[in-house]
This record gives structure tokens, C-alpha cells and sequence, in this order.
């Protein structure tokens, strides 16, 4: 007999293991597609049953049939924020009065927005629970670390009280849902058109057809949306598009924002999404870390010297092909200064296709800071290292302190400073060519960054940290970037010099002397063009 025909809902509780470790896959999947309500719970669930081990078979009731993602075997916090049923409240891990058995949460995310949503996340912002009940005959709770570790009893039993509530609501008849499928944010040069895709579907999996009225509002560049309006069946979709052209006028940063409003015939209730369209920065921020996410110690760096930045996230973290989501080289092109981080990746911390666009980059002019504790680990004889101006590296002398060298101006005067490494310390010395120059040395003196400008054509240069420039203290780590920035900018060898003059009268106007001293001044380095 099936589990559907003897129980409405099911709680399942794998501790240290997964259903697909006793046999239970497959009866899990058949009793959600035939209506069943489950509540599965555990720490290591994802890792075994949702791919994270290459060792056991991924069983497809967690990954297709409940929308689980596996992105992470280990959060790095026992915190945690309740979204949808759980909106407003908060958990915390371990300790008394709970099983005290965490220590290896995994991190998840949803599958398939078009059939679940998150209800928990970690204060890294990662995912620890899916709920799926959007279009499907069945609803499912999935909880990415052991309910029997959440500290206090009678946040447990409301925990469970909600659980079950969600569990037993009905199916939906009514309502409407916009997803992206592409970035909220599309970056283009001035008069080039991009376009926002969306997709608008009726959630109810019963009910009445639904019309939807689509309108736009707060645009200041020319803006059209496709279609206006939509007549959707129960689970039915369409896709929206969203064409902005960028003024040919439009400098550097410049964006504009637009809501999407989409309001139903059946229900009071809007679905709106914001949508940005804007030019380039100065500075472009490739996110090409793994495992451990390192994004907002180089953002809160950059904001606090008040450098504009766009990111480009290469979601190496998360499944597809591998450098399918690499920034192509126009998109490099694009930007003046590119700061490239790496963070934990020791798998494929710059891949072929990278560093080939990197050169290519670096050739035509470029300005490039890589933080990369792993890089030379698979490209020591590679033509991107002999560019970034490295000699021989050496990966058994670790840097446990850092500090600026003074007499460089990508260097500073910052240090010596302890490195916190959240990750295992695979940073590496490097000996630089004769001419390529420390910026930063470690607790023995060792160079451990180096610059290079070439005395080619393309007048590039580069920053190379062969350490995780997000394990220096907040502080200086933002004057780090601040010298690196300054270096690699067009201005970065400037040099002035003042002729004397005879002093004018007393009596002389103060702007026409300003205007004799500026006239004066000369600049060493032609800009490069944007």
C-alpha cells in the first residue's frame, strides 16, 4: 500500500542521512505526485539525495519533484530568517534544550521558481528551506538542516504549527506571478537597445481564466513593453518583453529604473518587478568565487571609498556548463578598471576561456586587479601569468599578515595586518619579473602581489594578489583597493611639475594666477578612451 492512501501528511526526519540513502526515493515521489503533503527535514538531505556526493545516485523526488537545489555541504552560520510561512521569524541552531547535532547544514535554493519558493535563509543570504505548491497537485516543505536543532521549544512547536497550516491550505484558483529570465539590471553603451525579459503565469492549479492588464511607470528613456495584456488559464504563462533604448547622450553610470505592473481581473492584488537600465561604470567586479560567497567584502570596500562598480556574478557555484556565464570580451571592453576575485575556488579558479579573454584584454589596454589564491596553482606557466609579470611562485610559504609596500603607489601605506582566511590558506609567494614590482609582502617579507605595466602598444597593467583580498580587515582592505584603483586608473602615473615664475602684483586678479599655474601643469599618461 502507498503512503498517499493511509496518510494526509508525512513528516520525515533524516538526521545524518537521506530518504534515498533507505530506499524512500522513490515512494517520496509517488506520494507527492499523487497529492500527497510532506514536511522532510535534515541537515545532509541535499548533500546526499540533491548531488552534492558524486557517490550515491541523485534520486529525482528531490531536485524535480520538490524544486531543491544543492549549492553548499556546510553553512558557515547556525542563523537563520524565515520567509512565506515563516515570514517575521527567526531561528538559531544548536544549543539547549535541542538535539545539538548541526554541523554540517547544508545550503539549498529553489530549482524551478515556477513551482517553489525559499522559506528560510542563512545570514550569508543563502537558502535552508523550499516550499513547493505553485501549479502542482502537491505540497512539499523542505528544511536544509534538522528541525530537532532549532533552539527553543515553543519556537519548534510554531515552526511545526505553521509547517502543518501551509501543508493543509487548499489548492490555489487565483493569482498572478512575474518572473525574470534575465538580470534585473541590463548594461549597454549609449544608443544601444536592450532588451528585459519576463515571464507573467497564472498560478491557480484550478479556477477561472484570468486577463491581465501590463503597464509601465517611472521610465525616462524611451520604453515599450510586449504585450499589454495577457488572458491566461490556470498554470498557463507567457513571456514579456521590455525593450529600453539608452540615450545616445547617456554618460558613464547613468541608469534609469521602471516598475512592471501587471493587475488582474480576478484579484485586488498587483505583481509589479523593477527593471534597471544603465550605462557602464568605471570599475567592473567579476564574482568568480565558489563554496563560500565573498562578494560583500569587496561591495562594502568599494562603497566606502565611494567607487561606482557593477558586478558580474560567473555563478560557478550553482550547476550548467562550465563558464557558460563568463564575462565575454566586449563586456570587458567596456570597462576602464576589471577587479577579479576568485575567493576558495581551488576547482577552476580562472578557467581556459578566461584567461584567454583576459589577455585579449590586457592587449588591448586594460586595467586588471586578480585576487587569486589558487591561480598560479594551474597557470604558473601560462601566458596570463607571464602578463600579470610572475617570475616563480612558491605555494608552501602561506602569508599570515599582509602589508602595503609604501614605496609603490598601488602599494600604501596599510599593514602589516593579520589575514583572516574563512577558507583553507592556499596563498602563494610570488617572485616578480624585473620589471613588475611588489605592492604588498607577507609576515616574512615575501612578495606576495605584484604590479606590472607593460611597455607595449597597449600600455596595460595589472594588480596581481596571489592571496584573498577579502581576508584583510575591512579597513585595509578599502585602502588596498583604493591604491590599486588609483594606480591602474588612466591617471595612475601621472606626474606634474611647476616652472618658476616671477611672482605678479598684489593687485593682479586671484584666477588669472590660478589659470598661469594650471597652464603649467603637465600630465604624463594620455587617458585611455571609455
Amino acid at each position: 500500500m502507498c503512503i498517499r492512501d493511509r496518510y494526509d501528511i508525512v513528516l520525515w526526519s533524516s538526521p545524518r542521512g537521506a530518504p534515498g540513502l533507505v530506499g524512500g526515493a522513490a515512494p517520496l515521489k509517488d506520494y507527492l505526485e499523487q497529492g500527497g503533503r510532506l514536511f522532510l527535514s535534515g541537515q545532509d538531505i541535499a548533500y546526499f539525495d540533491g548531488g552534492g556526493s558524486t557517490l550515491y545516485p541523485m534520486p529525482p523526488y528531490l531536485n524535480q519533484t520538490m524544486s531543491v537545489r544543492y549549492q553548499n555541504d556546510t553553512a558557515p552560520t547556525f542563523h537563520l530568517s524565515g520567509l512565506g510561512p515563516f515570514a517575521g521569524m527567526t531561528l538559531t541552531l544548536n544549543g539547549p534544550e535541542t538535539a545539538n547535532n548541526q554541523n554540517s547544514s547544508d545550503e539549498v535554493s529553489v530549482a524551478d521558481v515556477h513551482k517553489a519558493s525559499p522559506l528560510w535563509k542563512y545570514d550569508d543570504n543563502q537558502g535552508g528551506g523550499v516550499g513547493a505548491s505553485i501549479c502542482v497537485p502537491y505540497r512539499s516543505l523542505f528544511f536544509s538542516f534538522g528541525y530537532e536543532a532549532i533552539s527553543g521549544a515553543e519556537t519548534r512547536r510554531e515552526v511545526l504549527r505553521r509547517s502543518l497550516d501551509w501543508l493543509m491550505e487548499p489548492p490555489r484558483t487565483s493569482g498572478l506571478a512575474l518572473s525574470r529570465l534575465s538580470d534585473p539590471t541590463l548594461i549597454g553603451l549609449p544608443g544601444q537597445t536592450l532588451t528585459h525579459t519576463l515571464r507573467l503565469r497564472h498560478t491557480g492549479y484550478a479556477g477561472q481564466p484570468e486577463a491581465a492588464a501590463i503597464t509601465l511607470d517611472g521610465n525616462r528613456w524611451a520604453t515599450t513593453v510586449t504585450p499589454t495584456m495577457a488572458l491566461l488559464t490556470p498554470c498557463e504563462w507567457t513571456t514579456l518583453t521590455v525593450t529600453v533604448t539608452i540615450p545616445t547622450e547617456a554618460g558613464v553610470n547613468a541608469r534609469d529604473t521602471l516598475t512592471l505592473t501587471i493587475k488582474s481581473s480576478q484579484t485586488h492584488e498587483a505583481a509589479t518587478a523593477t527593471l534597471q537600465t544603465k550605462t557602464p561604470a568605471p570599475i567592473l567586479l567579476v564574482d568568480d568565487d565558489r563554496w563560500y560567497p565573498m562578494e560583500a567584502y569587496y561591495t562594502s570596500a568599494l562603497a566606502a571609498r565611494q567607487f561606482p562598480f557593477d558586478i558580474w556574478d560567473t555563478r560557478h557555484s550553482q550547476s550548467g556548463p562550465i563558464g557558460a556565464t563568463s564575462p565575454e570580451t566586449h563586456v570587458l571592453h567596456r570597462y576602464p578598471i576589471v577587479i577579479w576575485f576568485t575567493g576558495y575556488d581551488w576547482y577552476g579558479p580562472i578557467l581556459p576561456n578566461e584567461e584567454m579573454r583576459l589577455l585579449e584584454y590586457l592587449h588591448q589596454g586594460g586595467r586588471l586587479l586578480l585576487s587569486s589564491q589558487d591561480f598560479l596553482y594551474y597557470h604558473a606557466e601560462g601566458p596570463l601569468a607571464q602578463r600579470l609579470g610572475v617570475l616563480n611562485w612558491n605555494e608552501g610559504q602561506q602569508p599570515t599578515t599582509a602589508a602595503g609596500v609604501p614605496d609603490h603607489p598601488a602599494g600604501g601605506d596599510w599593514g602589516p595586518v593579520a589575514l583572516s582566511v574563512p577558507f583553507k590558506n592556499w596563498s602563494d609567494v610570488v617572485e616578480p619579473i624585473p620589471d613588475a614590482a611588489p605592492v604588498a609582502r607577507g609576515q616574512e617579507g615575501q612578495p606576495i602581489a605584484i604590479a606590472h605595466q607593460t611597455h607595449d602598444t597597449s600600455n596595460s597593467k595589472s594588480l596581481f594578489y596571489a592571496f584573498p583580498l577579502e581576508t584583510l580587515p575591512d579597513e585595509a582592505r578599502a585602502m588596498a583597493l583604493e591604491q590599486s584603483i588609483g594606480w591602474l586608473s588612466p591617471l595612475g602615473n601621472s606626474t606634474w611639475t611647476i616652472r618658476p615664475v616671477t611672482p605678479l602684483p598684489p593687485a593682479t586678479p586671484v584666477m588669472p594666477i590660478v589659470d598661469q599655474y594650471l597652464s603649467l601643469i603637465h600630465i604624463s599618461e594620455p587617458t585611455r578612451p571609455y
